[in-house]
C-alpha cells in the first residue's frame, strides 16, 4: 500500500467516526420524527383556521357596518375593521380606511355636527371627531396613509372655519362665553391639536406637524394639556412648540391676552390656568409635568412677550367694540395675575409692570375691576385650601362663613341654592362631611338638592375606597341616586376588596349591585351597570358572570341608542349660572370590550350572545371584538 493510500484511508475513517463534528462546520440539520412533523402541521393548520375564521367574522361585520343608519357607528366600525385586518390583508384594510374617512367627511358636511352632545339643560360634553378616529388608527398602520388623510382633514377644517366666519358676520351677533375671553372661535385649531395629541404615541413626527399646522388658526384652549403630554415625551420638542405658540400669540391683532394666559402655566411647571374678564371665568386643571425643571430663558421670554402684549392691549379703546372692552378686562386680569411672577423672576420690571397695571385699571370697566378683584381673592382662597389639604396650612373657614352668610341673606331662591351648594362643597373639602350634608339639605329645589347630595356622596365614596375604608364607601355609595354611578362605585369597592383576597365580601357587594340593577327599568344606565358588574365578575366567577351578561343582553334589546359614545360615566350638576360635568371612560361599560373579555372564557358562547343582538351596530361592534381574540390566540400558539 502506498503512502498516499494510507492517508486517504485515515481521512475516510475520520469521516465515518466523526460525522456530526464535520457536518456542524457546514450547515445545521434539524431532524424531526414523523409524529413531530404531523403535530406541527396540525398546530399550523389550527392556527390558520382560527385566523381565517376571525377574518371572515370581521369582513362580514364590516359589510354590515357600511349599511348602518347610525352613521357615527358606521364610520367607527369600518375603521376598526381596517385596523384589525391590516396585518392580514393590507390592501382591503386600506380600502376600508379610505371609505371610512370619506363617509366621515360626508357626515360632517351634511350634518354640521360640532362634536358636542347635550347632556343637560345647559350642559354639553365633547366627543371625538370621527375623522380623527380614522386618522389615528390609519396612522398606526401606515404613516403615509395617515398623512394623506390628515391633509384632507386640514382642508376640511379650514373650509368649516371659513363657513363659520361668514355665518358669524351675517348674524352680526356678539361673541359670547369663551369667545369673549379668547377673542374668536378656535375650533379648527383645537381639533387639529386634538388630532396631534392622539398621534403622539404612534407617530410623534406627524403629531408635531399637525400641532404646527394648528397654530395657523391661533392658540387653542387645548394647548396647555398638549404641552404636558409632549413635554413628558420630548422636553426639547415641547419647548420649541411652546415658543412657536408664544410667537403666534404675540402676533394677534388686536392683541388677545386670553390666549396669552393659556401659555402662562408651562414656563413655571404649573398645572392650573385661569382666564377672566371679571364676569366670566374659565379655569383649566391638568396633571403637572413630572420632574419638571423650569427654564429661566423660557420664563424670561414669556414675561417679556406678556409685557409687550399687555402694553398693546392697554392702548386699545373700549369704544371700538364690545369685543375690545372684553379684551381690556382680560388684560387687566392677566396683568394682576402675573405681577407676582414678575416680582419673583424679573424684579427689574416691577415698576414698569405697575405702570402697565395702572393703565389697564383706568381702561377697564368698574364692574370688571370689582369682578376681577373677587376672582383673585377666590383664587387665593383656593390655593390656601389646597395647601390645607396637603397639611401645609390651616383650613380657610372664612370662605365657608362668607358663603353661608351670603346664602342666608340672598332673596333670590336660585342664587341662594347656588350659594348653599358652594358652601356644602367647601365644607366637604375641609373634611366636614356632616356639615356639608346639613348645608345641602337647605337647598329648596328638590332635584338640585338631590344632585348635590349625590355628588357629595359619590366623592366621599371614591375617597373612602382610596383609603380602604370599604364599609364607609358602601354607606356613601348607596346614597348615590343614579343607577350607573352607584353600580360603578359598588364594583370599584368590590374590585378593591377582591385585590385584598376577600372573595366572599367582593361577591356580596357585586350581588347587592346586581339586585339594584335588576329592579330598575330598562335604560342605558341599567345596561351600563349590568355590563360593568359582569366585566368585574368575569375574573371572580365566570359562571355567574355569564348569567349577568345574559341579563345585560336582554336589557340591550330594550334600549335602542346604546353605542360606544354611551360607554362612559357621566355626572352632571346644574343650577342657575352653574354647570358641573364629569366624564370618565369605563372599560366595563364598553359592550365590545366586555364581550371580548368573555370570549377568552368561552368563545362560542360569547359569539352566540353577540350574534343574537338585534341592535346591528352593537352586533357588529361585539363580533369584531370577539373575532380579535382569535388573533391573540394564534399569536400565543406561534
Amino acid at each position: 500500500m502506498s503512502h498516499n493510500s494510507i492517508r486517504f484511508t485515515i481521512f475516510s475513517a475520520l469521516l465515518i467516526l466523526c460525522p456530526a463534528s464535520v457536518l456542524s462546520m457546514q450547515e445545521p440539520v434539524v431532524r424531526t420524527t414523523a409524529s413531530e412533523s404531523a403535530s406541527d402541521a396540525r398546530i399550523e393548520g389550527e392556527t390558520s383556521a382560527l385566523e381565517q375564521r376571525g377574518l371572515d367574522l370581521i369582513r362580514d361585520a364590516a359589510k354590515d357596518a357600511v349599511a348602518l343608519t347610525d352613521r357615527r357607528s358606521s364610520v367607527r366600525l369600518q375603521a376598526r375593521a381596517a385596523d384589525l385586518l391590516w396585518k392580514h390583508d393590507a390592501e382591503q384594510a386600506r380600502r376600508y380606511f379610505e371609505r371610512a374617512y370619506s363617509a366621515a367627511a360626508d357626515y360632517y358636511r351634511e350634518t354640521r355636527d360640532d362634536n358636542m352632545e347635550r347632556v343637560g339643560r345647559n350642559s354639553f360634553v365633547g366627543r371625538s371627531d370621527l375623522r380623527l378616529d380614522v386618522i389615528r388608527l390609519a396612522s398606526r398602520c401606515d404613516a403615509e396613509l395617515g398623512r394623506r388623510l390628515t391633509d384632507m382633514f386640514v382642508a376640511e377644517k379650514k373650509r368649516e372655519a371659513e363657513d363659520k366666519a361668514v355665518q358669524s358676520q351675517q348674524s352680526q351677533q356678539p361673541d359670547r362665553g369663551s369667545n369673549r375671553l379668547f377673542g374668536r372661535p378656535e375650533q379648527a385649531s383645537g381639533d387639529l391639536l386634538s388630532a396631534a395629541q392622539s398621534l403622539l404615541d404612534s407617530d410623534q413626527k406627524l403629531a408635531l406637524e399637525l400641532a404646527s399646522r394648528s397654530l395657523a388658526e391661533g392658540v387653542s384652549q387645548r394647548t396647555p394639556q398638549f404641552l404636558v403630554r409632549l413635554a413628558e415625551k420630548d422636553r426639547a420638542a415641547a419647548n420649541a412648540f411652546y415658543l412657536a405658540s408664544l410667537e403666534r400669540s404675540a402676533r394677534e391683532n388686536p392683541p388677545l391676552p386670553g390666549q396669552l394666559l393659556l401659555l402662562s402655566a408651562y414656563p413655571f411647571g404649573d398645572n392650573r390656568i385661569y382666564v377672566s374678564d371679571g364676569s366670566n371665568t374659565s379655569s383649566y386643571v391638568f396633571q403637572p409635568i413630572k420632574d419638571f425643571i423650569p427654564d429661566a430663558a423660557i420664563i424670561g421670554r414669556f414675561l417679556q412677550t406678556a409685557g409687550a402684549v399687555l402694553a398693546r392691549t392697554a392702548q386699545l379703546t373700549a369704544a371700538q367694540s364690545p369685543d375690545i372692552t372684553a379684551q381690556l378686562n382680560v388684560g387687566l386680569f392677566a396683568a394682576r395675575l402675573l405681577a407676582p411672577k414678575v416680582a419673583e423672576h424679573q424684579p427689574a420690571l416691577q415698576d414698569e409692570w405697575a405702570g402697565l397695571v395702572a393703565q389697564l385699571v383706568a381702561a377697564a370697566q368698574e364692574s370688571a375691576r370689582q369682578g376681577i378683584e373677587r376672582t383673585l381673592e377666590e383664587m387665593a382662597q383656593d390655593r390656601q385650601r389646597q395647601a390645607a389639604q396637603q397639611g401645609q396650612a390651616a383650613p380657610n373657614t372664612d370662605r365657608l362663613k362668607s358663603l353661608l352668610e351670603r346664602a342666608n341673606n340672598a332673596s333670590d331662591p336660585g342664587e341662594r341654592d347656588g350659594l348653599y351648594q358652594q358652601a356644602a362643597f367647601e365644607a366637604a373639602q375641609q373634611g366636614e362631611f356632616a356639615q356639608a350634608l346639613s348645608i345641602a339639605e337647605k337647598i329648596s329645589d328638590y332635584d338640585f338638592k338631590r344632585g348635590v347630595l349625590g355628588w357629595l356622596h359619590f366623592n366621599a365614596a371614591t375617597k373612602a375606597v382610596e383609603e380602604s375604608r370599604f364599609d364607609d364607601a358602601r354607606r356613601h355609595a348607596i346614597e348615590v341616586p343614579a343607577l350607573d354611578q352607584r353600580a360603578y362605585l359598588f364594583f370599584q369597592i368590590a374590585g378593591a376588596v377582591w385585590k385584598q383576597k376577600d372573595r366572599v365580601r367582593a361577591i356580596e357587594l357585586l350581588e347587592e349591585a346586581v339586585r339594584q340593577a335588576e329592579s330598575a327599568d330598562a335604560s342605558n344606565e341599567k345596561l351600563r351597570a349590568q355590563l360593568g358588574i359582569a366585566h368585574l365578575y368575569a375574573g371572580i366567577d365566570s359562571v355567574r358572570s355569564f348569567e349577568i351578561l345574559g341579563d345585560a343582553m336582554k336589557t340591550a334589546v330594550k334600549v335602542s341608542d346604546y353605542s360606544t359614545d354611551q360607554a362612559r360615566l357621566l355626572r352632571t350638576l346644574q343650577s342657575r349660572g352653574m354647570n358641573m360635568t364629569s366624564v370618565s371612560t369605563v372599560d366595563g361599560f364598553d359592550i365590545g370590550k366586555t364581550l371580548g373579555v368573555f370570549a377568552k372564557l368561552d368563545f362560542e358562547r360569547a359569539l352566540g350572545l353577540a350574534q343574537s343582538m338585534e341592535n346591528r351596530a352593537l352586533r357588529c361592534e361585539t363580533v369584531m371584538a370577539i373575532a380579535a381574540t382569535l388573533f391573540e390566540k394564534t399569536q400565543q400558539t406561534k
